[in-house]
């Protein structure tokens, strides 16, 4: 019995965590959607909501960790003061509760249950272990956003990061897996009632299945890897942008957030913030405005940050450009230098 105990207690937590996650992203989400006047369809655009609310969640985090403030205590009471708060919000998500799932979810989950067994497994992937789950560590252990010098990359862009850092809080140390498990899922959802909307409901739901349907999707959805939450909100931001054609201006406030969140996950999303951005001057300078205030107010933190720590904005890439350090990528390191020159020595001496 005892173990059976464990073991709910073992897959359980992870799940409930990333299910407290979601639903606070979405109040989150839905209580800004409805401050900045946003019409949102309480079906259609719930993973909408929730990515925004995730991204909401994540910037709040990076302040909180400046401060060095990230104490769990401290942030588990300013989640629930938050709800408290947003008390209006929950009132009405009471009654969009009840609105159907989309079709396509029953038939997904049931293809997911094989899935789900690879959460139980415990993290081994590369990147994971040598720093994205370290940097939660030592989050953690200085209550600060630090530099780590130990670590291969001391820093990066870390949005994902301190999202695994609250799910770890909630859930335990498997529960940074499921907050990419939740970014896969929640992908589908964007691109299911994307299709829907732009053709019909069949081409949404062959594009969720063929991004549900792809193996290397599913890897990165049970590894504690940033590629998911960087895809999510990537597809959300596209999505958003979209819809601005139509005429609203707002919605390149949501893209620039949103795409500017994505670079603040991981280097490549700085790509889409160029093609977005380009984009956003085709559409005269208002939009082109939103767009850039957005994004600054998003991603600016984060390279601010990079900055400032290593005089380096896209650290430890462009050391040509920005100057070279010990953890550069460019050109051999201190030690390496060392080894190479008594190599060469030696082998001077052995053939001479």
């Amino acid at each position: 019995m005892t173990e059976v105990v464990q073991a709910t207690a073992f897959f359980g937590r992870p799940a409930l965590a990333m299910l407290v996650m979601a639903v606070s992203a979405w109040v989150f989400g839905r209580a800004l959607c409805d401050r900045f006047g946003f019409d949102l369809r309480p079906r259609e655009d719930r993973a909408l909501m929730i990515t925004l609310g995730l991204a909401v969640m994540a910037q709040a985090l990076f302040f909180l960790g400046i401060a060095q403030l990230l104490y769990p205590s401290l942030l588990l009471t300013l989640l629930i003061l938050t709800h408290i708060l947003c008390h209006s919000t929950w009132a009405r998500l009471r009654d969009e509760l009840h609105i159907g799932a989309p079709s396509w979810l029953l038939p997904a989950l049931l293809v997911a249950i094989p899935v789900l067994l690879l959460e139980l497994y415990p993290e081994t992937g590369f990147d994971a272990t040598d720093y994205h789950l370290p940097f939660v560590r030592a989050f953690l252990e200085q209550h600060a956003l630090v530099f780590v010098p130990e670590l291969r990359f001391p820093v990066f862009p870390q949005v994902c990061e301190v999202l695994f850092l609250l799910s770890e809080i909630l859930g335990g140390d498997q529960a940074a897996k499921w907050i990419e498990l939740l970014s896969v899922l929640l992908t589908a959802d964007i691109l299911y009632f994307w299709g829907n909307r732009e053709l019909s409901p069949r081409v949404g739901a062959w594009a969720a299945a063929l991004w549900l349907g792809t193996p290397l999707v599913i890897w990165i959805g049970s590894m504690a890897y940033v590629d998911a939450t960087l895809v999510l909100f990537l597809t959300a931001a596209l999505a958003c942008w979209r819809r601005s054609q139509a005429g609203g201006d707002r919605w390149q406030l949501v893209t620039g957030f949103l795409v500017g969140m994505a670079a603040g996950t991981k280097y490549l999303g700085l790509f889409f913030c160029g093609v977005l951005g380009a984009l956003a001057l085709r559409g005269g300078a208002r939009r082109a405005t939103l767009f850039a205030l957005a994004l600054l107010v998003s991603a600016g933190p984060w390279y601010f940050r990079l900055l400032y720590t290593t005089g380096n904005p896209v650290f430890p890439f462009g050391a040509t450009l920005f100057g070279s350090s010990e953890w550069s990528s460019q050109g051999p390191q201190p030690a390496e230098a060392e080894v190479s020159e008594g190599l060469s020595e030696s082998l001077t001496d052995t053939l001479g």
